[in-house]
């Protein structure tokens, strides 16, 4: 036999199992994601922010990346100011994580830098999912002096459609239907702009 058929077993094996699960929504144990930290500093006068997601991995989400389904997370940073209620500056990203059946490794793509990560085991990849590393955001000088700023970030998963499923799969179920969010210690542009 060829390899492709096993391939291809194991994918419908893997499906059907994350298939019959799914009619159980409310037996998921589901995880509550968050952010370890949300880190505002500037480089090249440039406002940049850091964070990490944790704790946004269960047993039953690690076999829905094992499907060979790309599964993306959305990420939405928002900055306020103390003056307004509505976000100054928005910034929407993803990570996505697909599983090569053949490869028995993974690839991420990061939206935010452009970059595809091929060939990663299953840790690096959960990790590379999950950092945010110095995501250039909005110009120092279009900051006002003496304002209050704070940074919002928050995080979401994609339905998928599995095979066997009628219904798309809704992710969010594995992270308790909750989406985390995180806010940044406050800040002020102290620096004057000329």
């Amino acid at each position: 036999m060829e390899p492709g058929i096993f391939t291809n077993l194991f994918q419908k094996t893997i499906n059907t199992v994350i298939a019959i699960g799914s009619f159980f929504y409310s037996t998921i144990d589901g995880v509550r994601a968050d952010f370890s930290y949300l880190d505002v500093d500037v480089s090249n006068n440039v406002v940049i922010v850091s964070t990490q997601l944790i704790n946004g991995y269960s047993d039953d989400l690690d076999q829905i990346f094992r499907s060979g389904e790309r599964i993306t997370i959305h990420y939405k940073l928002e900055l306020y100011s103390n003056q307004s209620n509505q976000p100054i500056y928005q910034k929407d990203f993803n990570h996505s994580i697909r599983y090569s059946l053949l490869e028995k490794t993974y690839d991420i793509y990061k939206s935010e830098i452009e970059t595809v990560l091929i060939g990663l085991d299953f840790i690096r990849a959960k990790n590379e999912l999950s950092q945010i590393i110095a995501i250039p955001t909005i110009e120092v000088a279009q900051l006002n002096k003496n304002v209050d700023y704070h940074f919002r970030i928050t995080a979401w998963m994609s339905n998928i459609q599995l095979q066997g499923m009628d219904e798309p799969l809704n992710l969010m179920y594995y992270w308790s239907s909750i989406r985390p969010v995180n806010e940044s210690p406050i800040f002020r542009n102290m620096i004057s702009i000329q």
